[in-house]
């Protein structure tokens, strides 16, 4: 993934469509009711990175996992999990701010096995599309910034903060325009799942981060309603 940094894009337009389709995809999943529609930002992340890349760019941000990649993404969950709880504690407890649960918590209670099936599917790659919504955009930044003399290290943190505050304002309407969750707990999600992709070199890396993370209280859900 980190070779596209130094990368020449094919063209500004090929920038703006990439991010363009993106932007529409997302849409898409939000606002339209259609079949297959948890496909379409990672669809149109990977065409982004074909317009603006070719092959190469999809090879290159969809890299194999590399020695330590696994490493990164334990650290990661782990990162994460710890955060997201401090910091609903901190808004819940110290400043008396409800925090909504994930709607979408008790997807795979109740579920015949095919509706399991597609359930599964359907939030991996919601989760993968999430994360090509902020990781591809920050790619093609990043050669941007460094073209204009801004190092590789602080256009990392740059598009970071950036792609925190999209990534959280993308969850408006699931946590129901709950501000304080969607930038404090959401949007800094972004901070261990940046680190992972850029750790590891690949979005396949972050994917997975943020798959295991958000499987767990799906899986958690599941298990009490059996148990019960």
């Amino acid at each position: 993934m980190n070779s596209l940094y130094d990368r020449r894009p094919i063209s500004t337009l090929t920038v703006i469509i990439g991010i363009f389709l993106i932007l529409i995809a997302y849409v898409g999943l939000v606002y339209a009711s259609l079949p297959f529609s948890f496909t379409f930002i990672a669809l149109a992340g990977v065409i982004a990175l074909y317009l603006n890349y070719g092959t190469y760019g999809i090879k290159s941000a969809f890299s194999p996992l590399q020695k330590g990649a696994i490493k990164f993404i334990l650290i990661g969950y782990i990162w994460n999990a710890v955060q997201s709880s401090l910091v609903a504690v901190v808004i819940t407890y110290g400043f008396d701010f409800p925090v909504a649960a994930n709607g979408a918590a008790n997807i795979f209670v109740d579920n015949t096995p095919a509706q399991f099936i597609y359930n599964a599917i359907d939030i991996i790659f919601s989760l993968i599309g999430e994360e090509c919504f902020v990781l591809i955009p920050s790619i093609l930044a990043i050669y941007f910034l460094k073209k204009h003399r801004v190092n590789e290290k602080r256009s990392m943190i740059i598009v970071t903060i950036i792609g925190a505050f999209f990534f959280g304002l993308a969850h408006y309407s699931t946590y129901n325009g709950n501000l304080v969750q969607i930038f404090f707990v959401i949007g800094l999600a972004r901070l261990p799942l940046n680190w992972v992709a850029f750790k590891a070199n690949s979005l396949w890396a972050s994917s997975i981060t943020h798959i295991l993370f958000d499987f767990t209280p799906f899986i958690a859900a599941l298990l009490f309603s059996v148990l019960r």
